[in-house]
């Protein structure tokens, strides 16, 4: 699908469409599928698969939901975000931020120090783990917020 994506940008029918069943299936408490669909694109750092699921619900106007989805904690209480710096997903993590970042800035001030059930921020989490490039974004991103 991401590479589908890749060529062919979906109307803003259809965007707006699954933004809608998105935002009810949250509601309905049924975001099992919504967050495995989510971090498994991050996982694997499909960076379309998780624009098109954000762009979704923008397009239908759920800010709040988009909000609640990238702060949801999924499988050991970790964020998309935390998926992100654990799976060195480079690309997604430049998409969850920009995200972040359209939201508001106190948002992504809450999404960076967001803990998973061991009390590790994304940053923590991959501070141990090698991926450079991840570390240096997130480096980034979080000095950004504190200067602004």
């Amino acid at each position: 699908m991401d590479g589908l994506l890749g060529k062919s940008q979906p109307s803003k029918e259809t965007l707006k469409e699954y933004g809608e069943k998105l935002d009810e299936l949250w509601n309905k408490r049924k975001l099992h599928g919504t967050l495995l669909t989510l971090h498994e694109a991050v996982k694997e750092d499909n960076a379309r698969i998780i624009a098109f699921l954000l762009d979704s619900l923008k397009s239908g106007g759920h800010s709040k939901t988009t909000k609640k989805i990238l702060l949801a904690k999924f499988q050991k209480d970790k964020t998309a975000l935390h998926v992100a710096a654990e799976w060195n997903s480079v690309q997604a993590l430049t998409v969850i931020r920009e995200w972040a970042e359209a939201v508001t800035p106190t948002f992504t001030h809450s999404l960076l120090h967001s803990q998973d059930k061991e009390s590790e921020t994304a940053s923590q989490l991959v501070a141990g783990g090698g991926h450079r490039k991840v570390v240096k974004n997130l480096w980034i991103w979080t000095e950004n917020i504190q200067i602004n």
